[in-house]
């Protein structure tokens, strides 16, 4: 019964949210940009990636369109951290002029201007917390002569901003205590067997 018990709590402590799973759709734009809400310039940029073949590409497009946006409606938890991270890099014809990123209200700074323009891909990262239970993550740039592109885009739950057990959880790891308790009230001790095992030789 204790072992049997012992079980069963340890899969309660192990049964809560698993975290550290990426909630992006598509996140490397393999073949297409399925998944992603495209607005502009936005589009597949073939032979340009970071990993595999593709990335997202923004930026300029002939003859007069100069902005785009790729964007993903996550599900999120209000007051998680959540780790972000992706990968960035200008065409060698020019930079946009301005780009940004951003996961719900919060922006994530890119500088742009320190990276050369060769295809060179970056890597930005950022630790943030959800505000909603909807967080939008957004590329968007704009330009006159060059390309940006995004890539390996990754968004990671790292559970609550100030860890606490969860009620049902806790409640359970009460009771279950409580019967292990039980069950070892109700089991002799050395000494009550010793003292039963003479009592039965005297008699």
């Amino acid at each position: 019964m204790l072992r049997t018990l012992s079980c069963t709590l340890s899969a309660l402590v192990l049964s809560g949210a698993s975290f550290g799973a990426n909630l992006v759709t598509n996140p490397s734009f393999e073949c297409s940009i399925a998944g992603w809400t495209s607005t502009g310039t936005a589009g597949l940029a073939l032979g340009v990636a970071k990993e595999g073949d593709c990335s997202g590409g923004l930026g300029f497009a002939p003859p007069d369109i100069y902005t785009g946006s790729l964007s993903q409606a996550l599900s999120t938890v209000v007051g998680n951290r959540y780790a972000l991270s992706f990968w960035v890099a200008a065409a060698p014809n020019g930079q946009p002029f301005a780009v940004s990123a951003s996961f719900g209200s919060i922006n994530i700074p890119l500088e742009l201007s320190s990276f050369p323009l060769a295809f060179v891909f970056h890597e930005v990262t950022a630790e943030l917390i959800a505000t909603s239970v909807a967080s939008s993550l957004l590329f968007n740039a704009a330009s006159t002569s060059g390309r940006v592109f995004f890539d390996s885009v990754s968004v990671t739950d790292l559970g609550p901003s100030a860890p606490v057990p969860e009620p049902r959880t806790s409640a359970l790891l009460g009771v279950g205590i409580g019967f292990l308790a039980l069950a070892r009230r109700g089991r002799p001790t050395d000494k009550e067997s010793r003292l039963r095992s003479s009592e039965h030789v005297a008699a």
